[in-house]
């Protein structure tokens, strides 16, 4: 169970509104501070990242060559009820053959094994194929950079 100060439970309430007018983190503790709700700048860039959806590690992972096995410290913590240890985000880039669309989808792999970014490529390349059959979407390909991996708490 997370433990909140009193002002990290009051502000947090305050976070979706602040993202929905525009602020940035920044602006947003400025404000809070204004307000004699502001609170330790990394537990307040946590929440923040938590409200927004963006990920603390994420261009990390970029920069793990394909051979290697990401760290757990390279990870990003979910508190996703997650049956497997580790998730694997993935965003996947193609057309409608309908339409014409351009369509981006994301995917997850989870697995109880750490896996080398080669091994997870393959994975999504053999995802690719199933639901490029599946869906009617052609021309799929993984978006660059955008592999995102968590571990679970």
């Amino acid at each position: 169970m997370t433990t909140y100060t009193e002002n990290q439970g009051i502000a947090r309430t305050f976070i979706p509104q602040l993202i929905s007018t525009g602020y940035t983190a920044n602006k947003a503790l400025g404000f809070l501070k204004t307000q004699n709700l502001g609170y330790r700048r990394t537990s307040f860039l946590a929440d923040w990242r938590e409200f927004t959806g963006r990920e603390a590690k994420k261009d990390v992972i970029k920069y793990i060559r394909k051979d290697y096995k990401p760290t757990t410290a390279t990870m990003s913590t979910t508190t996703d009820n997650l049956r497997d240890q580790y998730k694997y985000v993935y965003k996947i880039k193609g057309r409608d053959s309908i339409t014409g669309e351009e369509k981006e989808l994301s995917w997850a792999h989870t697995t109880d094994e750490l896996m080398t970014m080669k091994d997870v490529e393959d994975i999504i390349e053999e995802d690719i194929k199933i639901e490029e059959y599946e869906s009617g979407i052609t021309d799929m390909e993984l978006v660059p950079g955008e592999i995102l991996s968590r571990v679970k708490l």
